[in-house]
């Protein structure tokens, strides 16, 4: 008898297949063996990216009325062309030259997928929708002094109208390779700003932004800033003025000084509907993961006093700071000025300096006090915290970072077996996983920073608590993946581990599969952490300790096969798929 898949099954394959664009062809465009007569196909391909564009051999979209007013309706523009929304473009190797999609509106993404050595000298989109651009590198046509334009530039604009939904994946983006003998004169006058996106919903994701002035600027809402690498910077490495931002798992570092500019490594402030800055409200910004360090290199000629995370201009309402880790010689470590209904939790701010690093709640610049604020679960060199309502608790003051960390001065600030800050931090508003991605609690209780010590791990391991709702009794849960497969061996020793993944340091653009794979795998265990701590609190608050039982770890291999990790992300979807065949039994036979 073979097996029938249930009806309810089918229907949801069958709304996914439908929901799919209608159209999703490959075109190939190749500077060295392309011609402008070509018909895209990978045997006879465009020249040029830039040519692509000019002949008009993209249809998409564009608003009627410009300037732009608001409701205008949308006209086709180069109707019948032959690339269309769904498609994907594919750069071979060579200069593509300066791409502006000015009116480029899609009802499904286009994808840009560049090959390693296809270049491109800027990239601009205006009232531009739906657009992927993957692996792509950019780097200016010369070298001039002066103010010059961001190299991307995602914009909502007056005349061509709003930008969103706009992807940079694993792209690399500088000014030169390599500003070593840059001079400060050097770096003042050429380097340039990399992302500027005033574009709703802007993700940028497993790029690696160097030798610039200011890296990413984000002023539209939603934007989804993770994983990037920001190594070599004169301005601010992130700037983050937009609602309802995601900056997560980012590495930090390499500040240089060279004039009056208050270098940060991510900052925001508010503008009111009047243009004053500081007379507004920026609201629902999470900070989560990320890795800021000013430190790296102490002989550095021209190394700045950095400011990890400074936002003096609020107000600031509804963030989240949670899981991360900064090392720098400013005094402001992780400051707010003016905060509202914000939890500052479970962060590691190491000073080592004269300028001794806080965590900072304090008064807007105007007077009115922060209010309902949550500062917990903290480890800092110091704290400034005041305010209406703001709670401060189970939070250390690092008096000795080596009675903590495994190895202070080689930069490695996991927790020591014998650290006073373990299992004393409180479990209300603590983040279900660490910085990275292992599951909290992993002792008797919650450790404070952004590092729980690991109880048990296994090599290049990501843990995971899933939800679960046993069948018989209705009990809500946490349920391992694989435990028998992945046994835990004994505790990590107090041995010191790299900075950072020294693959990924090597690798100025690590490859979209591998990284692609660790991507999905983690945000697959932040995601399914956050759900689980949205829907099943109880449960969560009950449970959690090593004795439990209740640890899985899902493998992700550091150098995985041809055929790569399983995505995690799809075994939740074939669990979920699994509950509907049990739900399904009857239709099991034909």
């Amino acid at each position: 008898m073979r097996y029938a898949p249930p009806l309810r099954s089918l229907l949801i394959l069958g709304a996914l297949a439908l929901a799919a664009p209608a159209r999703a062809e490959v075109f190939f465009v190749e500077p060295q063996r392309g011609q402008p007569d070509g018909d895209g196909s990978a045997a006879r391909p465009w020249r040029t990216l830039e040519e692509v564009i000019a002949a008009g051999l993209i249809e998409t979209q564009a608003f009627a009325t410009q300037p732009y007013a608001p409701g205008a309706a949308r006209v086709t523009v180069n109707e019948g062309a032959p690339i269309g929304p769904g498609d994907t473009i594919h750069l071979g190797p060579g200069q593509h030259g300066e791409i502006n999609l000015s009116g480029a509106l899609n009802e499904a993404e286009i994808i840009v997928r560049a090959d390693p050595e296809a270049r491109v000298t800027g990239l601009t989109l205006a009232g531009a929708a739906r657009w992927r651009f993957e692996g792509l590198t950019v780097r200016p046509a010369a070298l001039e002094p002066g103010p010059q334009p961001a190299l991307v530039r995602l914009l909502s604009h007056q005349w061509h109208g709003p930008s969103e939904e706009i992807s940079l994946v694993g792209c690399d983006v500088r000014t030169v390779e390599d500003a070593a003998a840059w001079s400060a004169q050097d770096w003042d006058r050429l380097a340039r700003d990399g992302i500027f996106s005033s574009a709703a919903f802007t993700t940028i994701e497993g790029c690696r932004l160097s030798q610039l002035n200011f890296a990413a600027q984000l002023l539209g809402r939603g934007a989804v800033v993770r994983h990037n690498i920001i190594e070599g910077f004169a301005g601010d490495a992130l700037r983050g003025l937009g609602d309802d931002g995601l900056y997560e798992g980012n590495f930090i570092s390499g500040c240089v000084d060279v004039n009056e500019n208050h270098d940060d490594g991510f900052q925001s402030w508010s503008i009111g509907v009047d243009g004053v800055v500081g007379a507004g409200v920026v609201r629902g910004i999470t900070l989560r993961g990320n890795f800021i360090i000013n430190l790296d290199d102490p002989d550095a000629p021209l190394r700045c006093k950095l400011q990890g995370i400074g936002c003096f201009d609020g107000f600031f309402e509804g963030w989240r700071v949670e899981n991360n880790v900064i090392i720098t010689n400013h005094y402001h470590g992780i400051t707010l000025t003016g905060a509202r209904d914000s939890v500052i939790v479970n962060n590691t701010v190491l000073g080592l300096s004269e300028m001794i690093s806080w965590i900072g709640v304090m008064p807007h610049k105007d007077g009115r006090p922060s209010e309902r604020v949550v500062v917990r679960n903290n480890l800092a060199s110091d704290f400034s915290v005041e305010g209406d309502g703001v709670e401060f608790d189970h939070n250390q003051r690092l008096d000795a970072p080596v009675d903590h960390f495994i190895d202070v001065f080689g930069l490695d600030l996991h927790l020591r077996s014998d650290a006073p800050s373990l299992d004393v931090g409180a479990q209300a508003l603590a983040p279900l996983v660490d910085a990275e991605g292992h599951p909290r609690p992993q002792g008797l209780g919650i450790d404070l920073g952004a590092y729980e010590r690991v109880v048990a791990v296994t090599d290049a391991a990501i843990d995971m608590f899933v939800p679960f709702i046993d069948a018989s009794t209705g009990d809500e849960g946490l349920s391992p993946i694989d435990a028998a497969a992945n046994p835990a061996p004994d505790a990590a020793p107090d041995a010191p581990r790299p900075l950072l993944d020294q693959a990924v340091v090597d690798d100025a653009r690590p490859s979209m599969d591998t990284m692609g794979a660790w991507r999905d795998a983690r945000q697959a265990v932040a995601d399914s952490a956050a759900a689980w701590s949205d829907t099943a609190p109880a449960a969560r608050a009950s449970t959690g300790s090593a004795a439990t039982g209740c640890h899985a770890y899902v493998s992700v291999s550091a150098s995985p096969s041809a055929a790569g990790p399983r995505p995690l992300a799809g075994l939740l979807v074939l669990s979920f798929l699994g509950l509907l065949l049990a739900l399904r039994g009857s239709d099991k036979e034909e």
